[in-house]
């Protein structure tokens, strides 16, 4: 049973998991994790797990590295394998607009010290037999992609987060009819009224 908890993460997702997960390092700081569904359950393998680090700022590619360094000590950090592959991608114009679009991002991610290369339609079909050279424009290999499991990290991060000591519950429909937080400057959440409807609760 959750019993007591400073703070409760609801929503097993990769960005509620890892919350959870990271918020349990705070010394002293009580965590819990809750889904209505199985915990991972609802992260999309089919829509994300691309690591594309040719982004259109400087800012959101310095992210893209930083979560290329988090994906690979994943499970040094977490103790929870994560399958990733340094896959590298290609990206691909047969629109002239769409080709000075590839030249910024080459011009911006080679500032930016990632490894990108303007290639030909031939050298990119040679790297992706699938791919047809006729009415490309323009083609970067970017080798610094990444492809990784989503739901594994969704998973992953729960499963750490309950190694070190937040209760974990699935299927937590109704759970929780309302939770009111006070938190202080500098100070850290506290649960300070808290009202459980009856329901059926697995807690791992």
């Amino acid at each position: 049973m959750i019993n007591k908890a400073d703070v409760i993460v609801i929503g097993s997702g990769a960005l509620g998991a890892a919350t959870a997960y990271y918020l349990t390092k705070r010394k002293g700081l009580g965590v819990a994790l809750i889904d209505k569904h199985d915990i991972g359950s609802q992260t999309s393998p089919r829509a994300a797990g691309m690591v594309s680090c040719a982004r259109k700022s400087d800012l959101m590619i310095s992210l893209i590295k930083d979560a290329c360094r988090k994906i690979e000590a994943f499970t040094e950090d977490t103790g929870q394998p994560l399958d990733w592959v340094h896959s590298g991608s290609l990206k691909i114009a047969r629109r002239p607009q769409d080709g000075e679009v590839i030249e910024a991002d080459f011009n911006r991610g080679r500032r930016m010290g990632l490894d990108v290369e303007l290639i030909s339609s031939e050298q990119a079909s040679r790297l992706n037999p699938f791919l047809m050279p006729t009415g490309v424009v323009a083609a970067m290999r970017i080798g610094d992609d990444r492809y990784f499991d989503p739901a594994q990290v969704a998973v992953g991060f729960a499963r750490a987060a309950a190694a070190r000591g937040a209760p974990v519950a699935k299927r937590a429909v109704g759970l929780l009819a309302s939770v009111a937080f006070r938190v202080g400057i500098g100070g850290r959440a506290r649960v300070v009224r808290r009202r459980v409807l009856g329901a059926a609760v697995r807690v791992r």
